[in-house]
């Protein structure tokens, strides 16, 4: 067997490897509607960042109320932002 990482379940299945991308979670922003600007997070250096969206407080989601996805852009260490139309939960993940 050659050396690695690997996870196994109670049942001998190999769940993950070394060969596995695994996301590593950076935090969640919560930003009000109109807000733009730019926040440093040092853990953007640290693999490709991707991030979610949801409206806070709207049950219904984008697309209702004329809800839009909000411009998010990594560059470096930075997370630039705008284009909120409501409340914004951000989740920000590397992996």
């Amino acid at each position: 067997m050659p050396a690695g990482f690997e996870v196994f379940d109670q049942f001998g299945n190999k769940k993950i490897d070394g060969t596995d991308r695994i996301p590593r979670f950076l935090g969640i922003f919560f930003f009000p509607a109109g807000a733009a600007g730019t926040i440093t997070i040092d853990g953007l250096l640290t693999g490709a960042p991707f991030f979610s969206a949801t409206p806070h407080g709207s049950a219904l989601g984008f697309g209702a109320n004329n809800e839009t996805v909000p411009s998010i852009i990594f560059d470096g260490n930075l997370m630039h932002f705008s284009s909120f139309l409501c409340d914004q939960r951000i989740i920000v993940w590397v992996y």
